[in-house]
Formats: structure tokens, sequence, C-alpha cells
């Protein structure tokens, strides 16, 4: 799942019964997880709004099992990873150009009447929290797709779980920020990231229609 595909709204927008709206939502966020075509999002949707329509002798699990087999295929495929870093750009542009540098190293320094920093060294602690955060990012995704009730004890012991995750990744980076690797303008990150990220936000822009 990318960022883009967990706001989409799903091929079919159909409603089942509130005693089985739980699955249903669940069968849409597998959908979603496992970057399921439109058309196979479609296919799956439809099948299962059939059976959901029926309170009487469901097998949840039966069906969980089932659906499970179906999109857990999609991984060993590469249209599965080329959507599921369909976000790849926007994140590094959003979060490491924008976010990490151009605000503390350009905005906030002209706030404050400082010089701003042109250049800026890449150490192995930047490398591993942006990789750790967008995989942080990705499980918290799908952890969020997943409940659709936010008001259980369930749903906040495991988003304090992955927000411990998030710290420990963190702290762990942190312990290489000192090894540095090269240094670059801020203004090569920008255009680097910043290009890459305009035809991949229009792409996804397109896709949605």
């Amino acid at each position: 799942m990318n960022i883009y595909s967990y706001f989409r709204e799903p091929a079919e927008n159909l409603n089942v019964p509130g005693k089985n709206e739980a699955l249903w939502n669940w069968i849409v966020a597998q959908t979603k997880i496992y970057n399921c075509s439109s058309r196979q999002q479609r296919e799956l949707l439809t099948r299962y709004h059939a059976l959901l329509q029926n309170d009487e002798d469901l097998n949840a699990e039966a069906i969980r099992g089932e659906v499970r087999a179906i999109v857990g295929k999609n991984v060993k495929t590469a249209s599965f990873w080329k959507a599921e870093l369909g976000d790849l750009f926007s994140f590094l542009f959003v979060y490491w150009v924008m976010v990490e540098q151009v605000w503390p190293y350009v905005g906030a320094r002209f706030l404050a009447h400082q010089p701003m920093i042109g250049t800026l060294p890449l150490t192995w602690g930047t490398v591993l929290k942006v990789v750790f955060v967008y995989f942080v990012l990705k499980l918290v995704l799908a952890f969020l797709s997943l409940h659709s009730r936010r008001d259980t004890v369930s749903f906040w012991v495991g988003f304090i779980g992955l927000f411990l995750l998030y710290l420990g990744l963190i702290y762990v980076a942190n312990r290489f920020s000192n090894a540095g690797i090269v240094e670059y303008p801020l203004l090569g990150a920008v255009v680097v990231c910043g290009a890459p990220f305009y035809f991949e936000w229009n792409a996804q822009r397109h896709k949605e229609k």
C-alpha cells in the first residue's frame, strides 16, 4: 500500500449489512494493502459483497483465509512492488527534502534572520532514518486500514506500539549520524527529488480519475 492508495476510494463503493461491516472493511483493506489493481479490486469486492448480503451461515474465518490466499499472490508480482513504491519520491520530497532540510536549514533560519545553509552532509544516519521512517509509514498505513474503529483498546495499544517502534528506529539511526558519506548541495536535492515527485504525483492524480 502507498499513501495514495490509502486515501483512494475503493473501485466498488458498496454497502453491506451492519453485522458484516467489519469483515467488509477488512476485505477492502486487504485489497489496498496487497496493491490490487482496479480490476482485481472490483472483482473481489463485487464477489464478496454478494456473499456478505447473507447474515446467516457466514463463515468469516473461511472468507478471510480465502481472501488472504487470493491477494497474497500479488506479492510475487512486479506490479505489486511498483505500486508499493508508488509514493517513494513523494515521501522523499515531502519528508526528507522539505521537512528535514528546506524547513530547518532555509525556512527556519530565514525567519530567525540567520544565514541559510546550502550544502549539507549525507550521513549513514540520514539514510537509515529515511528508510526507517518510510518503513514505519507503510506499517501505519496498513494498521489504520485494518482498524476502522479508533476508539478501542486494541487500536491504541497497536498505535502506541508503532510509535515506540518509530522512536527505537530513530534512536538507532541517530547512532550513525556522524558517519558521513558525501556532501551535496541542498538545491540539488530539491531538483533531484522534486522532479520525480511531480511526475509521480501527476500520475497518481490521473489514476484517480
